[in-house]
Order: C-alpha cells, then sequence, then structure tokens
C-alpha cells in the first residue's frame, strides 16, 4: 500500500492511505470428512483519517494513534461451483457443492489504531501500526449448499462486513521537506 501524510498543526497530520489485500473466503465441512473450500478474492482500501504524533522518549520515539473513514472497493464476482470426489476405506465420499456470493462493490467502515514509530535521520521514520476497522454494512452475503453422497442438501449462510485488523510495517520520509525546500 501507500500512505501520505499531509501536516496540519504541530503534531496533526492528515492521513491518506490505499492499500491492496487479498482476501480468502471460504468454509469447513467437518460432518463426514474434513473439508476445506476456500477462494481469493480482491480487495482495495481507501482510507483518510486524522494522525496524531505524540513524542514519548525525545524526539525519536513517537506514539501515534489514527482515527477515520474507509472505502472497502470489492471487484468481480464469487459464485463458484465444484465436485469433490474421495475415496476411503469405508465408503466413497462425493460432495457436490455451489456457492453464490453477492456483493457490495463498494462498502464503509471506520477505523482505529495505534502506531509506534522511530525516527532514524534525515526525517525518516520507521512505523509499526495496528489499525482495527468495523465494517459498516455487509461486504457479502452468500449460500453455501452442498450435498454428500446421496444425503438431502444441505446449505447454509455466511456474510462478511470488511471488518479486519491490519498490522503494518513501513518506512516512511516526508515528502513535504522536497516542496517545502528543506532538505538537509
Amino acid at each position: 500500500g501507500a500512505n501520505v501524510d499531509i501536516r496540519l498543526r504541530d503534531r496533526m497530520y492528515l492521513n491518506l492511505t490505499g492499500t491492496f489485500y487479498y482476501q480468502f473466503v471460504g468454509f469447513e465441512y467437518r460432518d463426514v470428512e474434513p473439508f476445506l473450500y476456500s477462494s481469493v478474492d480482491q480487495q482495495y482500501n481507501l482510507a483518510i483519517g486524522l494522525r496524531y504524533a505524540q513524542p514519548i522518549v525525545g524526539d525519536w520515539l513517537v506514539v501515534a494513534p489514527v482515527a477515520g473513514v474507509e472505502c472497502i472497493l470489492q471487484p468481480g464476482d464469487g459464485s463458484n461451483a465444484g465436485n469433490i470426489f474421495r475415496m476411503l476405506p469405508d465408503y466413497n465420499l462425493e460432495i457436490d457443492y455451489l456457492i453464490q456470493l453477492d456483493k457490495n462493490q463498494i462498502s464503509p467502515a471506520i477505523f482505529a489504531g495505534l502506531g509506534l514509530e522511530v525516527h532514524l535521520t534525515n526525517g525518516m521514520f520507521f512505523s509499526l501500526r495496528a489499525i482495527y476497522a468495523q465494517g459498516l454494512n455487509k461486504l457479502y452475503e452468500g449460500t453455501v449448499t452442498w450435498r454428500v453422497d446421496n444425503d438431502p442438501e444441505e446449505s447454509a449462510t455466511f456474510f462478511s462486513r470488511g471488518t479486519h485488523l491490519p498490522i503494518l510495517l513501513g518506512l516512511s520520509y516526508p515528502v513535504s521537506k522536497i516542496w517545502e525546500g528543506r532538505l538537509p
């Protein structure tokens, strides 16, 4: 991803972030034989927030809370069907499945997090940040329908609000030094 901070006041920054994730969607069937299905979806997050940089040890160690809103973009559809056949010692197992996903292409979220920054030379700093983002509506909702051998058809529903907890590592340089003419 990419992150841009714009200084608003002495320690207050407008934080603009764009990230790209792979999201795993799946289900697990445990009744007869352990069976796991999963697919990978792409997800893009665009966020705007406020970050406050509070020194805790001199000017080189900083704690930085951040909070704001996020837009989750998820392209494509997620429908999938298939058949799995396994020969087991006592019987044969055949699972037919159908997954139908209804996606919201765009979904809002709110987030809050805390970062720890170690300031290096020339304004560069290393950061470790944990953020909790809560989706505000359903990002996707799905139905899984399956049949094992000749048993009756079964189904289940699932959904996600896009809630996530990323742990971010970064190395940053304040580009504002370039256009403010304050290069070392």
